[in-house]
């Protein structure tokens, strides 16, 4: 891999976040992290709010369907698996395999889950701790200039690369 390889790469990343920091800035902080309060699988937050939800409230199936549909997804591939490296054994070993297998990927899932809220929601505390230090709107401004610095490290790998063959 290349300079002008790890620049582009570089410059993406700095898109992505710069992105992500814009859309919240658009969309409001508080808003952010009221809906990922309400997509966690978790009942209790590490939030303002202290309140015990039940575990069946009325709130969004989101996150319930979503582990669902990805562990039923993990099943059918292990069934893909096992029919076709693993087809000599019993079906009771096949069965008990299948039972493992749909656990750990429903924990998993949970987890993969989770980690991305728990990302989101240290993500927005960051830009309230900028933005309570600020009297500007900074963290507009640090998007804006993350996306610029972004597309300056893009246009200069992608540039290097057509230059150097």
């Amino acid at each position: 891999m290349s300079l002008f390889d790890v620049l582009v790469l570089v410059g993406l990343v700095m898109q992505i976040v710069a992105s992500f920091i814009l859309s919240v800035e658009v969309i409001g902080l508080d808003r952010v992290a009221r809906w990922t309060n309400s997509l966690s699988l978790l009942r209790s937050d590490l939030t303002d709010d202290k309140k015990e939800r039940p575990f069946f409230s009325r709130g969004s199936q989101i996150p319930r369907i979503y582990c669902g549909v990805m562990t039923m997804l993990g099943i059918v591939l292990m069934h893909f698996y096992m029919e076709k490296y693993l087809a000599g054994i019993s079906s009771l070993h096949r069965v008990l395999a299948y039972l493992v297998g749909s656990i750990l990927l429903g924990v998993i899932t949970a987890s993969l889950y989770e980690g991305v809220l728990y990302a989101i929601k240290a993500a927005v505390y960051g830009l309230r701790a900028i933005e309570s230090r600020s009297r500007a709107r900074s963290s507009g401004i640090l998007g804006f200039l993350l996306l610029l610095v972004g597309f300056m490290l893009q246009f200069i790998g992608t540039l290097g690369q057509s230059l150097s063959k």
